[in-house]
C-alpha cells in the first residue's frame, strides 16, 4: 500500500514537472513567434497572462485528480498570502538594489533615462506585473506542488 501510493505521488510529481516544461516551451515559442527581436508590453503581458493560466489549470486538474485542496499546497488566507507576497517581494528587491548599485558605482552599468517620470512609473509596474504573471506565480505554484507531494511521501 505504501509503495502504490508513493508511486502515485512520483507519477504526479512528474507529470506536473514535464506538462510544467512543455508550457514553458509552448510560451517561449509563442513569444518568438509574436514578439520576435521586438519587445512589446502587451505581448510580454499577454504572455505572461496565458503562462498563469496555463499553469493554474495544470495545478487544478491534477489536485481535481487527486481530491486535494489549494491549501494542502500550502496556500492559506488572502491576508497571509499578500503578507507573504510582500515579503517575498522585499527579500528580492533588498539584495537587487544592493547589486545594482554596486554595478552602478563600479561602473559596469549606466542607466540613462529618456522619458518622462509617468511613462517611466507606468512601465515600471506594467513590468513588475507581467514578471509576476510570467515567472514568480508559475514557478511559486509548481514548486508548492513538487515539495508538498514530495513530504507526503517518506523514502525509506
Amino acid at each position: 500500500m505504501k509503495n502504490h501510493k508513493m508511486k502515485d505521488i512520483v507519477i504526479k510529481i512528474f507529470t506536473v514537472l514535464v506538462l510544467g516544461i512543455i508550457i514553458w516551451n509552448s510560451i517561449a515559442y509563442l513569444s518568438d513567434m509574436f514578439m520576435g527581436q521586438e519587445y512589446n508590453s502587451l505581448s510580454h503581458f499577454i504572455i505572461a497572462l496565458i503562462t498563469t493560466v496555463l499553469t493554474v489549470t495544470l495545478i487544478q486538474v491534477v489536485l481535481k485528480t487527486d481530491k486535494t485542496s489549494w491549501t494542502q499546497l500550502g496556500q492559506s488566507t488572502f491576508k497571509t498570502n499578500i503578507f507573504s507576497f510582500f515579503l517575498g517581494f522585499s527579500l528580492w528587491t533588498i539584495p537587487a538594489s544592493i547589486g545594482l548599485f554596486i554595478c552602478l558605482m563600479l561602473g559596469w552599468v549606466e542607466i540613462e533615462i529618456h522619458t518622462d517620470l509617468y511613462s517611466l512609473m507606468g512601465s515600471i509596474l506594467i513590468l513588475f506585473i507581467t514578471v509576476f504573471f510570467i515567472e514568480a506565480l508559475p514557478e511559486e505554484l509548481e514548486m508548492h506542488f513538487v515539495t508538498n507531494n514530495f513530504q507526503d511521501c517518506s523514502f525509506s
